[in-house]
């Protein structure tokens, strides 16, 4: 019987490959609620059929969703996983495969275990045939935006900083500003995930965040520290150090008329944490008032 269910899907997948106009009204589970995501175009179809190839069962788990999807994940990921933990995955993973775990694990009604969700996913997206598919693959739009939709769900605690790096690095502007918002607004994070948060309002926000970031300018919670040479000493980075290098940003202005001892620019963030610094105390106080003698005539000429 399974042979022969089997049989059957590979010949209808095959009839639905070929259609490839969608002239023929040929289907196969999920493909409607997959295009209604993305669309019915040669690409998306053809997307679509690698998926169904490399995984079918969890294309049909994503067609019925929910807790069905949940286990076909688990039990699929545990495989992965397994074989990650006896060597038994040299060639990686196929882009359809990826692709299919991605789509399946960022829907909203497939709850995951979230310990088993970080180690699937983080091993599969630090993957180089992941980022090579995302970055300039044929289907590279494609995946990004299921990247996004998993980013945007999975705000646990433990990966919200890889994947607000992620969206960084994937340009993925509006998941990125979506989760920091998430973040800030919950106030549940502790100064080490709320430091990125803020970078990336920063680099993802406009204006109209600037108040929310200028909630964080009497944060005094240290988040990094940075090595001074002359003299030689740790000066220590505060999260008001980081929400005004935010504010700045977003307000436009120049850094370097703020007294930072040093802003460079990051891949995976606006600013480098640990280079947003200021040497003494003194210098801090007159960054703070400079940034509040902006805000007050901002609010005169209003």
């Amino acid at each position: 019987l399974a042979h022969v269910v089997d049989a059957d899907f590979r010949a209808r997948l095959e009839a639905f490959s070929a259609d490839y106009d969608g002239s023929r009204q040929q289907t196969i589970p999920g493909w409607e609620r997959f295009a209604e995501l993305f669309d019915r175009g040669h690409r998306a179809r053809r997307f679509f059929v690698e998926m169904a190839r490399d995984e079918p069962e969890l294309m049909e788990a994503f067609a019925v969703g929910g807790n069905a999807a949940a286990e076909t994940v688990k039990a699929r990921g545990g495989i992965l996983l397994s074989e990650v933990t006896q060597g038994g995955t040299k060639d990686g993973l196929t882009v359809g495969s990826m692709a299919a775990l991605l789509l399946v694990g960022s829907c909203e009604d497939v709850a995951l275990d979230d310990q088993f969700a970080s180690r699937l996913y983080t091993w599969m997206l630090y993957q180089p045939a992941f980022s090579n598919s995302a970055r300039s693959g044929p289907y590279s739009v494609m995946m990004k935006k299921l990247l996004g939709r998993w980013i945007v769900k999975d705000a646990s605690v433990g990966v919200t900083i890889q994947n607000l790096m992620f969206a960084a690095s994937y340009d993925l502007d509006a998941q990125g500003l979506e989760l920091a918002l998430k973040v800030l607004e919950s106030h549940a994070a502790n100064a080490q995930i709320e430091q990125f948060a803020l970078l990336a309002v920063g680099r993802f926000g406009d204006r109209e965040h600037l108040p929310l970031v200028e909630k964080y300018l009497r944060n005094s919670n240290t988040c990094g520290a940075v090595q001074m040479t002359k003299p030689p000493r740790q000066v220590d980075v505060q999260l008001r150090d980081v929400a005004l290098a935010a504010a700045i940003r977003l307000a436009e202005q120049n850094p370097q008329d703020y007294a930072a001892s040093v802003v460079k620019s990051s891949p995976y963030s606006f600013f480098r944490v640990t280079a947003i610094a200021f040497e003494n105390s003194q210098k801090r106080d007159e960054a703070f008032k400079r940034w509040a003698a902006y805000r007050a005539q901002e609010n005169e000429a209003l």
